[in-house]
C-alpha cells in the first residue's frame, strides 16, 4: 500500500468507503542465465529446451542448489534462478581402424569398425587375436570426441617363422 495508514470519519449512514490498493513487489527470475522482473505470485511455466553442444542432450532443470525444478513455478519473495543441465548421449560413434602388414612390410587398412559409448568418456578397444600376427599393443584407450574426430588405430605386423630347407 502507498501510505501506512489512513484516517476517515465514519459517518453513521456507512456511506464512507476505505479503498486500500497494493501494489505486487516485483521479483528477479534468472532462466538460463536470462533476468526478468515476474510479479510476487506469477506463475512460471517450463522454459523453452535449449540446445545442447554436440554429443549432450538437456537432462533438466535445476535450482542454484542444484536441485531439480517442477514447473509450474510460482513466483515468491526470494529472486530465482533456474538453469539447464545437460547429460553426455551414451551413443556417440568413434572408430577402430584396423591395419594389417603386407608380405612387403606396408601397412594396409583392412577394417573400420565403428562402435558406441558415452560422449567425453574413455572408451578401451582389445584387439582380437590374429593369427600369423601380432597387434601393436594388448589394448587402447580413447576419449570419445562428440564429433566422432577421436579414431584408434590398431596396426598387425605379420610374424617372422624360420624356415629351414633341408637339401
Amino acid at each position: 500500500a502507498d501510505a501506512e495508514s489512513y484516517t476517515t470519519v465514519i459517518k453513521a449512514d456507512t456511506s464512507d468507503t476505505i479503498k486500500v490498493y497494493y501494489s505486487r513487489n516485483k521479483v528477479n527470475v534468472t532462466i538460463n542465465g536470462n533476468t526478468e522482473e515476474k510479479y510476487y505470485g506469477e506463475e512460471i511455466t517450463t522454459p523453452e529446451t535449449p540446445e545442447a553442444d554436440e554429443g549432450y542432450e538437456f537432462d533438466k532443470w535445476v535450482d542454484e542448489n542444484g536441485d531439480e525444478v517442477k514447473f509450474p513455478v510460482t513466483v515468491g519473495t526470494d529472486p530465482i534462478v533456474i538453469k539447464p543441465t545437460f547429460k553426455a548421449e551414451t551413443d556417440t560413434e568413434y572408430l577402430v581402424e584396423i591395419y594389417e602388414m603386407d608380405v612387403n612390410g606396408e601397412f594396409k587398412l583392412v577394417d573400420t569398425l565403428t562402435k558406441t559409448g558415452e560422449t567425453d568418456t574413455e572408451a578401451t578397444y582389445t584387439p582380437a587375436v590374429k593369427e600369423g600376427f601380432t597387434a601393436d599393443a594388448e589394448s587402447y584407450t580413447t576419449v570419445i570426441k562428440a564429433d566422432t574426430s577421436d579414431t584408434i588405430k590398431v596396426y598387425y605386423s605379420r610374424n617372422k617363422v624360420n624356415v629351414t630347407i633341408n637339401g
